[in-house]
């Protein structure tokens, strides 16, 4: 029996050939894909994934709003924040190893030393998620045993792109991919590293180390199930990118051009007329006579012209609203990729509700890449703490591990506005006060401490002063501490103005 087929050998079917799910329908209209049935660790290659990186690096060196985005997202997200809490009821312990962290820990936390302190690596490793896809970070220890941390690129977690199973040590026999071994549930137990040579022609053997899994982080955020390496944010907008940034490119020459023609003649040589008065005037006459100069700052164009002789302005349309136009909306699609409002960095829509949904989703974004790194930064420190007491530096301590952060203060809509609703929150019980200190960018226990160091002081003083003058506590309370800006004491039944009393005190 014969079987009809269409052009592309599918078999036709009864009342044409479109199927339910018409995006499988083969027609003209639409050019043929392969179909892929593989998961996305096969899908993405070594090839494809080494291009997108490739790519992501150059445009976030060259193009501002490629960096900016990436940039600003994470600089809202760490900020100066991310400083060690202690969450433990070993307050003194907790004290003292918070002072060990943040004053010997944080500035050497990095093997490179230097400006590369706890904060800026926490920076830097935000930016690599977004520009690379993924890093790791490597525990290890100093000859003294020192904790140390010790990033590694993206480029050097790789595999050779035949290799499917480790031939040799301690991982003999399972799985390799794109340098991450695998155990037979498809876990991953361990990261080939390659050395990143300083002149790799010298050295022309690639050497490598497997790394368990447990001393090295790898981080980057997964949107496949079965994801193995992580993508660049843009990897959806790569080609928009480039194209924009060729077709700038492309424009700003032809702007230099145009700004280079400053005036267009037309006459019927089609070049300078050699038996033109103004060609032979001389630029200094040595006969003490009229002198004359000739000002061509700008080029001159000339052009046969057949129909007799002109002078005019070259004026350049380029680029003109459709380019324009045209650049915003390639821009604003890759964007809509990044879960970022475009706004923040690019031409912000003027309306109040559009800023405040920008601010909104700048929040949940911030929100998201905080989640990511509270963990991975909880473990480093975890790390630090569990050295410093192998060292001595600390004694033990059960609590080790109750460990928090400081973050950075929330991105604002309406300063005034905004706080004066959370404190009406906060009186009504919609809100905690440990809600109310993490927006402000602080932790309520650091600030509930601080409350009582300072209601120690301010009772102490005023204890103090008042057995000195005879004068009532809670009338020198008031006085070292106004509350109300127009607020009015009572000493032996005489009205007292602390405004002035403070003044004159002052005074």
């Amino acid at each position: 029996m014969s079987i009809l087929v269409d052009a592309f050998g599918s078999p036709l079917r009864s009342g044409g050939n479109r199927r339910f799910l018409e995006v499988a329908s083969r027609n003209g209209r639409h050019p043929s894909e392969p179909i892929r049935s593989e998961g996305i660790r096969k899908s993405v290659d070594w090839h494809d994934l080494a291009a997108a990186v490739s790519v992501s690096r150059r445009l976030y060196a060259n193009n501002g709003i490629f960096r900016g985005i990436i940039a600003q997202k994470n600089m809202f997200a760490i900020g100066q924040a991310f400083l060690p809490i202690f969450k433990g009821k070993n307050r003194a312990w907790g004290e003292k190893a918070r002072k060990w962290l943040v004053d010997v820990w944080y500035p050497n936390s990095d093997v490179r030393g230097g400006v590369f302190d706890f904060q800026t690596g926490l920076f830097l490793d935000a930016i690599a998620l977004d520009r690379d896809g993924d890093f790791g970070v490597l525990f290890t220890k100093d000859s003294d045993g020192f904790p140390k941390l010790q990033r590694i690129a993206q480029h050097r977690i790789k595999s050779w792109p035949h290799e499917r199973f480790v031939l040799e040590g301690r991982f003999k026999g399972l799985p390799i991919y794109q340098g991450v071994i695998y155990n037979r549930q498809s876990c991953p137990v361990g990261y080939r590293v390659f050395e990143d040579p300083i002149d790799p022609i010298e050295n022309t053997q690639f050497k490598f180390d497997d790394i368990p899994a447990p001393s090295m982080q790898h981080l980057f955020e997964p949107e496949w199930y079965d994801q193995g390496r992580g993508f660049p944010m843009f990897t959806h907008g790569l080609n928009q990118f480039r194209s924009m940034a060729t077709s700038q490119e492309w424009e700003e020459m032809s702007m230099l051009i145009a700004s280079a023609i400053g005036l267009i003649e037309k006459n019927d040589v089609g070049a300078e007329d050699s038996i033109d008065p103004s060609m032979l005037a001389s630029d200094a006459n040595q006969d003490g006579g009229i002198q004359s100069m000739t000002f061509e700052g700008g080029l001159v164009r000339y052009f046969r012209s057949n129909s007799g002789a002109g002078l005019e302005q070259f004026i350049s349309h380029k680029p003109g609203a459709e380019w324009e136009m045209f650049n915003d909306r390639l821009v604003r699609i890759v964007a809509l990729g990044a879960n970022w409002p475009l706004g923040m960095v690019w031409k912000p829509e003027g309306g109040g509700t559009d800023t405040r949904n920008a601010i909104l989703q700048a929040r949940q974004s911030v929100a998201d890449r905080q989640s990511l790194l509270l963990p991975i930064a909880k473990q480093r420190i975890i790390f630090a703490i569990a050295c410093a007491v192998e060292m001595g530096a600390l004694p033990p301590c059960e609590e080790f591990m109750e460990w928090g952060f400081s973050l950075p203060p929330r991105i604002g809509i309406d300063d005034g506005r905004e706080q004066k609703e959370r404190r009406e929150n906060l009186k009504v019980g919609l809100s905690t006060y440990r809600d109310e200190i993490a927006a402000a960018g602080g932790d309520w226990q650091e600030v509930r401490t601080q409350q009582e160091e300072e209601t120690r002081d301010l009772l102490t003083r005023a204890n103090r002063l008042s057995k000195e003058f005879g004068v009532p506590i809670d009338i020198v309370i008031n006085l070292l501490q106004q509350r109300n800006p127009n607020q009015q004491i009572m000493i032996e039944d005489e009205t007292v103005d602390t405004t002035a009393l403070a003044n004159a005190d002052h005074g």
